[in-house]
Order: structure tokens, then sequence, then C-alpha cells
């Protein structure tokens, strides 16, 4: 028999990102998204972006795959949203911070906040919802 997960409201998750100089480039790679501002720091400097930016897609799917840690893979995302607040550049730590915000049933709403190097918010209410399997409330 399998054990059920058990989360509480007010349970905080933290994971820490690390943004190396080539997650652009691989993003590029798998998104099509070349566009020279996020791969040619250069075109970045010259756009008064002071280098080259990540892409936001990148930023968000990575938004998505910290609460999918977080939680264990317990579920899946229903809804998601974000609202984009400063770019990120490469040789920034990404601080993920999430915290249960609502839990009825096998509904779970977590509210995420998301933080560069210079502790800078990059997203401002960030929130994804879920459906959970073999979850308990407490």
């Amino acid at each position: 028999m399998q054990s059920k997960t058990v989360f509480t409201i007010g349970q905080k998750f933290y994971e820490n990102i690390e943004i190396d100089k080539y997650r652009p480039h691989i993003y590029a790679g798998a998104s099509g998204d070349f566009n020279p501002i996020h791969i040619d720091p250069q075109a970045g400097q010259c756009a008064g972006l002071g280098g080259n930016i990540l892409q936001g897609m990148c930023t968000y799917a990575m938004l998505a795959s910290f609460a999918m840690r977080a939680l264990g893979r317990s579920g899946r995302i229903v809804k998601m949203k974000a609202r984009f607040k400063t770019p990120v550049k490469p040789g920034d730590t990404l601080s993920f911070c999430g915290e249960i915000a609502a839990l009825e049933g096998n509904s779970l709403t977590m509210k995420v906040e998301v933080l560069n190097s210079s502790s800078v918010p990059v997203m401002q209410n960030a929130e994804l919802e879920f459906v959970l399997d073999g979850v308990s409330e407490t």
C-alpha cells in the first residue's frame, strides 16, 4: 500500500538555481527563441539590458519545475500565473520560496516568490494550482 503525502497550509519549500551562461543557448535550441537579446551579450547591451537575458518562458518553466520538485510530483499543475518584474541574467542565482496557500481535498495552491542574486523580485504574484494524487491534509 502506498503511503500518502501530507501537506499543510503555510508549509514552505526552498530551492536555489544558478543560471549559467549556457542556459539561454540551451533554451533557444529547445524553444526556437533565438532573439539576439537572449544569446548575444552585445545585443543585450545595445538594447539597454546590460548584457543578454534569459528567455522569460525559460524562467516560467523553471517556476513549474521548482513547484513539481517541491511537491514530490504528487499531482499535476492545472493553473499557473506570474507577472515578470526583472530580467534574469546569466550568472544570477534564482531563489525560489514556495508556500502552500490553500489546500482543500485534492486541490492545492502554492504561492511562490522568486528573487535574483541581488534579492530583487524576478516574478510577482506567482501562483500555481495543483490537483493532487494520494494526498491528505492536516
